[in-house]
């Protein structure tokens, strides 16, 4: 997943298993993982995890999940860090990340 969801209103707004037979795609299911998996099969649609969540940013994840939406975080946030000029959309996504870092640490 590119830009996993971080907060509740961005996990409702994320749409599981859109493709040209389902457009409009799957809600998301609140009792389960945010994320978005990939089964292995051929032709196989992302999907939303099963697992219970309960772990990481707002307890949106799942624990597997929780450790790759962390480390995809501290990532993007050096990465932003790094950058001489940052864009309005970029700033607003280093304070996002930001305070998920803060939260994380206390």
């Amino acid at each position: 997943m590119i830009h996993p969801p971080l907060n509740k209103r961005e996990a409702q707004a994320y749409r599981y298993t859109q493709w040209g037979g389902n457009p409009k795609g799957n809600d998301y299911n609140p009792a389960c993982c945010a994320y978005s998996i990939c089964g292995s099969e051929r032709g196989a649609l992302p999907c939303q995890c099963s697992r219970k969540h309960g772990h990481g940013p707002a307890g949106l994840y799942c624990k597997q999940h929780s450790r790759v939406v962390a480390d995809s975080a501290a990532r993007t946030l050096a990465w932003l860090r790094g950058k001489q000029k940052l864009t309005a959309d970029e700033k607003k996504e280093l304070q996002k990340l930001e305070k998920i870092i803060e939260v994380k640490k206390v």
